[in-house]
């Protein structure tokens, strides 16, 4: 089921995009999808999800790890 246009729709556009993208990668064909009523995102808006997705899951590997290092691991992390 694709989202309704809430306020919350955004959100769940990376998850849909993946699933485009991964029907594309398996050859499922713009017919399919089309009888699918389903439509692939414009180059800039693919660049918007990725580079979202990408920053997120940056932010939750320095969480991780902030919490995870010891005070001396991370004083000679960055001395690197």
């Amino acid at each position: 089921m694709l989202p309704s246009f809430t306020a919350s729709w955004k959100l769940q556009l990376p998850y849909y995009t993946l699933i485009l993208l991964t029907l594309w990668s398996y050859g499922v064909d713009s017919e399919y999808l089309e009888d699918q009523r389903l439509v692939m995102p414009g180059y800039s808006s693919m660049q918007d999800i990725i580079g979202q997705a990408l920053t997120h899951d940056q932010e939750r590997l320095a969480t991780i790890l902030s919490h995870s290092l010891s005070g001396s691991d991370k004083d000679n992390l960055h001395q690197l």
